[in-house]
C-alpha cells in the first residue's frame, strides 16, 4: 500500500513528475522559484537553503588534476556525461556524435 503523502526528491532529475497522485515536491527557490510552481503537478516543499543535501564534511582532492595527468589536451572543450551509460541510446549517440563534429577540436 502506498503512503498517504507521496513526495518527489530527485537529484538526477529535478523537475516535475506531472503525475496527480504526487504530493509534494522537494526543492530550494533557484531551482524553482515562485513563479514557475504553476507548471509543476507538485506542491512545492521549500528546502531554506538547497535542495540537495551534500556532506561538508567530505575530504578534498589537495591538488586539482591537470589536463595533462588526465591525458587531455591543452586546448579544445572536453565533453563528459555523468548519466548513467543506457540513457545513450542510438539515437542520442547519433545526436550527440553531429555534435562532437560541429565543435572543433573537441573530444
Amino acid at each position: 500500500m502506498a503512503s498517504p503523502v507521496q513526495v518527489n526528491f530527485f537529484v538526477g532529475y529535478p523537475g516535475t513528475l506531472g503525475a496527480s497522485y504526487m504530493d509534494y515536491m522537494i526543492a530550494d527557490r533557484a531551482l524553482i522559484p515562485k513563479a514557475s510552481q504553476p507548471f509543476y503537478a507538485e506542491k512545492i516543499a521549500y528546502l531554506p537553503e538547497t535542495y540537495q543535501p551534500n556532506d561538508r564534511k567530505r575530504t578534498r582532492l589537495e591538488k586539482r588534476v591537470s589536463r595533462e595527468e588526465a591525458c587531455l589536451p591543452q586546448d579544445g572543450f572536453v565533453f563528459c556525461c555523468f548519466n548513467n551509460n543506457f540513457k545513450i541510446t542510438p539515437q542520442r549517440l547519433e545526436m550527440l556524435a553531429a555534435i562532437f563534429k560541429r565543435v572543433e577540436d573537441s573530444l
